[in-house]
C-alpha cells in the first residue's frame, strides 16, 4: 500500500468531530470572509454597471454581504492576540463565555418568546409597541434595558389595566 491509500483508510474511519479538529475555525472565517466580500464587489460592479453610476449598491443582499465579510475581517484580529501574553485572557475568556452565554440564550429564548406573544395577543390592538413580533422583542429589549418604561406603561395601563399591571 502506498501512504495516500493508507491516510485515505484511516481518513475514512475518524468521526466528523475527529476530522474538524485537523482544521482552525479561522481559515473557515477567512474564507467566508473573502467569499462573502467578493460577492459583494462582484454585485457592486453589476449594479455600476447596469445604473452608469460609481458607488454603494443600496439592495439588501450587498449590504448584508458587505456586513457579514467585514465583520469576520475584524473578528480576524482575534486570531493574533491567541499568540501574545497580554491579550490570551481575552481569548480564553471568550472560549470559555461564549458556550455558556449562548446555551444560556438557547434556555432562555422560548420564555422571551412566550413572553412576546403574550403582549402581542393583549397588547398590539391598543399599542404600536406590540404591533407585531419585531415590535414586541424591541418593546421588551427596551423595557429591559430600562429605556421607554414608562411611555409603553402609560400607553397601556389605559387600555388593559389589570392585564397591563401583571404585565409589567
Amino acid at each position: 500500500d502506498d501512504g495516500f491509500s493508507q491516510f485515505t483508510n484511516i481518513w475514512s474511519r475518524l468521526s466528523i468531530w475527529d476530522k474538524i479538529k485537523f482544521f482552525r475555525w479561522w481559515v473557515l472565517c477567512t474564507l467566508v470572509a473573502i467569499i462573502t466580500n467578493t460577492l459583494a464587489s462582484v454585485l457592486r460592479l453589476v449594479h455600476s454597471y447596469n445604473n452608469n453610476q460609481m458607488g454603494a449598491a443600496d439592495d439588501q443582499l450587498t449590504m448584508w454581504l458587505d456586513s457579514i465579510g467585514i465583520a469576520l475581517l475584524y473578528i480576524q484580529v482575534l486570531h493574533y492576540f491567541e499568540h501574545r501574553y497580554e491579550y490570551f485572557q481575552l481569548i480564553a475568556t471568550l472560549q470559555i463565555g461564549i458556550p455558556r452565554v449562548l446555551k444560556f440564550l438557547v434556555g432562555v429564548a422560548p420564555l422571551l418568546v412566550a413572553y412576546n406573544f403574550v403582549g402581542m395577543i393583549f397588547f398590539a390592538i391598543y399599542s404600536p409597541f406590540f404591533a407585531n413580533f419585531g415590535a414586541g422583542m424591541i418593546t421588551l429589549f427596551a423595557v429591559m434595558n430600562g429605556d421607554e418604561v414608562a411611555d409603553s406603561f402609560d400607553q397601556l395601563t389605559t387600555s388593559v389595566p389589570v392585564m397591563s399591571q401583571i404585565y409589567w
